[in-house]
C-alpha cells in the first residue's frame, strides 16, 4: 500500500486512490447502506472491481510488513496505528537449499577421508629428477603435526567460547565479568573520572553504537511521531518517540487500538537489575515506572494535561526553564498565580488546573495542581510538580543541586499510595536532562534495595531501547557518574 495524504476532494476528481478497499457515495443524507464484511488475503491474487484501488503482488518470504487503515469522510481523514507482521520463511526452498548443501557436505567429508587413509590414490605429474633421487607417484600419508596455538588477547577470550569438555555442561557465559559490586564499581568511577576523561567519553561513544545496533535488530520504528499529521507536535524533528513504547492518547475510546492522540512520549519500562556479575540489566515491560516527554509546545499544553489525566500522574518533574537564553525550552503549562484556573479542551473532554501552591527552595520550586476533569468532576486529582531551577543551557548542573533535586523527588514518591500511576519526566527534548534523572533515580533505588550488582551502561542501554537518545550526550555521560560517585560515598 502507498502512504499518500491524498485529500477527499482529490479522492472525488480523481475516482482512485490508494489504501481504499471500497468506496461508498451517499447521495442524500436519508439514504443508508448495508455493508457486508470483505476479507482481502494480502499475498494472493483476488478480483478487483470497478471501485476497488488494489495492487496485488506475492509478499516476500521472512519480512516484516506494517499494515495501517485510512478511512476518509467529507470531514477529512483518520489513520489507524500501524500493525507489525512478519511473514513466514519458505521452508519448502530452505528445505531444498539445507538438503543440497548437506548432501555435498557429506560427499567432500567421505572424500577427504578416503583419501587420507589411502583407499583413493592421488597421482601427480612425472618428475625429472636426478639418477639418485626416485619419481614418486604417490603421496604418503601425512604426518600429524602438532600445532602451537597463538595466546589470545584479553578482548578475545571476552568474545570467544571455551570448547574444553569439562565445560561442556556448564552454561555459556562471558569470561570477564559485566556487573560489579558496590566496591567495584567504587573504584571504577574513581578510575575513569580521572582527568582527562577520555576513556569514559569512548565508553559512552560504544554505548552510542550498541544502542543504534540494537534498536535496527529490535525494529524500532518511529511511524507515528512522522507521519505528516504529526510532525508539527514534534519540538525536535530528530527527536521521536518509538511507536512501540508510544504513549497513545484515548480520550472516550476504550481499545487502546481505537487511540487517536499523538504526544512525543514515551513509556519507561521498569529496568530490573543484574542477577550476578555475568549478566545485564533488563526491561519489565509489565511495568512502567516513567513517562519521558518533551516539553509542551503552546499547542500541546491540553495533550500534555490529557496524557497526566488518563495515565495517573501526580508527580512531574521539570528539568528546564520555560526559556534558556534566547531559546524557548517550554510552554508554560501552569497558571500564572496561586487560586488562579486555567482550561483547556482536549478531543471534547475539558480538563481545569488550578494552582494550589508554590514553594520556592534554593535548587527547585515545588507547585501543587488540583486537575479536574469534566468527565469525572467530583474525583480532583492532586499533581505535584517539581521544576529544576539552575541546569545551564548547554551544560551540567552542579552535583549538589541536581542531588537535592533528586532527593525532595524520591521522598515525594515514597511517600504516595500505593496504585499511582508512572512519574513524568520531562527537560526540553525529553531524552538528555530526563534520561541523567531516570538513569540515576534507577541505580540509586537498586543501591537503596541492597542490590549486588550494577550496570551503568547497560541501565542506560535499556533506557534507549524505551526512548531513542536517552542520556544524549558525552558531558552528561560523565556528570552520571559524577553524581553516583558522591552517592556511593555513603555506601
Amino acid at each position: 500500500m502507498e502512504n499518500t495524504t491524498q485529500t477527499w476532494a482529490e479522492r472525488q476528481q480523481s475516482g482512485t486512490g490508494a489504501w481504499e478497499i471500497k468506496l461508498w457515495e451517499k447521495k442524500t443524507e436519508e439514504q443508508t447502506y448495508s455493508f457486508e464484511d470483505r476479507t482481502l488475503i494480502l499475498g494472493q491474487d483476488f478480483a478487483c472491481e470497478k471501485e476497488v484501488y488494489c495492487e496485488t503482488g506475492q509478499l516476500t518470504p521472512g519480512t516484516v510488513y506494517g499494515i495501517q487503515l485510512r478511512i476518509y469522510s467529507t470531514t477529512g481523514s483518520i489513520i489507524s496505528r500501524q500493525y507489525f507482521a512478519a511473514t513466514r520463511t519458505d521452508m519448502a526452498a530452505l528445505g531444498i537449499f539445507v538438503g543440497m548443501v548437506t548432501t555435498v557436505a557429506v560427499a567432500m567429508i567421505i572424500l577427504a577421508a578416503l583419501v587420507y587413509f589411502g583407499i583413493i590414490p592421488i597421482e601427480v605429474a612425472d618428475v625429472t629428477v636426478s639418477s639418485e633421487e626416485q619419481v614418486v607417484q604417490t603421496i604418503e600419508k601425512p604426518k600429524k603435526v602438532k600445532k602451537e596455538k597463538p595466546k589470545k588477547t584479553r578482548k578475545e577470550k571476552r568474545k570467544g567460547k571455551s570448547k574444553a569438555g569439562k565445560l561442556a555442561s556448564v552454561p555459556e557465559k562471558p569470561v570477564e565479568p559485566i556487573a560489579m559490586t558496590i566496591e567495584q564499581l567504587k573504584a571504577h568511577l574513581e578510575e575513569c573520572l580521572q582527568s582527562p576523561e577520555d576513556r569514559i567519553k569512548e565508553q559512552f561513544s560504544e554505548l552510542r553504537k550498541e544502542a543504534a545496533q540494537r534498536a535496527s535488530a529490535e525494529n524500532l520504528t518511529t511511524n507515528y511521531g512522522t507521519d505528516p499529521n504529526n510532525k508539527d507536535l514534534n519540538r525536535f524533528h530528530d527527536i521521536i518517540p518509538y511507536d512501540q513504547t508510544l504513549v497513545l492518547l484515548k480520550g472516550n475510546c476504550i481499545m487502546e487500538e481505537e487511540a487517536e492522540g499523538y504526544i512525543n512520549a514515551s513509556y519507561i519500562y521498569a529496568v530490573e537489575p543484574c542477577k550476578d556479575a555475568y549478566s545485564s540489566p533488563s526491561l519489565d515491560r509489565s511495568r512502567v515506572e516513567y513517562i519521558a516527554a518533551q516539553a509542551p509546545l503552546k499547542r500541546t499544553v491540553a495533550d500534555f494535561w490529557q496524557l497526566v489525566a488518563e495515565n495517573r500522574v501526580t508527580l512531574i518533574v521539570m528539568l528546564t526553564q520555560l526559556h534558556e537564553g534566547d531559546t524557548s525550552k517550554s510552554a508554560k503549562y501552569w497558571p500564572d498565580e496561586v487560586y488562579a484556573t486555567t482550561s483547556h479542551v482536549w478531543s471534547g473532554n475539558e480538563l481545569t488546573v488550578t494552582l494550589i501552591a508554590e514553594q520556592d527552595h534554593p535548587s527547585f520550586v515545588i507547585r501543587t495542581f488540583s486537575l479536574v476533569s469534566v468527565l469525572n468532576v467530583d474525583e480532583p486529582v492532586t499533581v505535584t510538580q517539581i521544576q529544576m531551577k539552575s541546569w545551564p543551557d548547554h551544560g551540567v548542573p552542579e552535583v549538589e543541586e541536581f542531588a537535592a533535586v533528586i532527593d525532595e523527588y524520591r521522598r515525594l514518591k515514597d511517600a504516595e499510595p500505593p496504585g499511582q500511576g508512572p512519574s513524568l519526566i520531562h527537560c526540553s527534548a525529553g531524552i538528555g536532562r530526563s534520561g541523567i534523572f531516570i538513569a540515576a533515580d534507577v541505580i540509586r533505588r537498586q543501591l537503596e534495595k541492597g542490590v549486588q550488582y550494577f550496570d551503568i551502561r547497560g541501565t542506560i542501554l535499556q533506557l534507549r531501547m524505551c526512548r531513542m537518545h536517552m542520556v544524549e550526550k558525552a558531558p552528561q555521560y560523565v556528570f552520571l557518574h559524577k553524581y553516583l560517585k558522591s552517592l556511593l560515598e555513603n555506601y
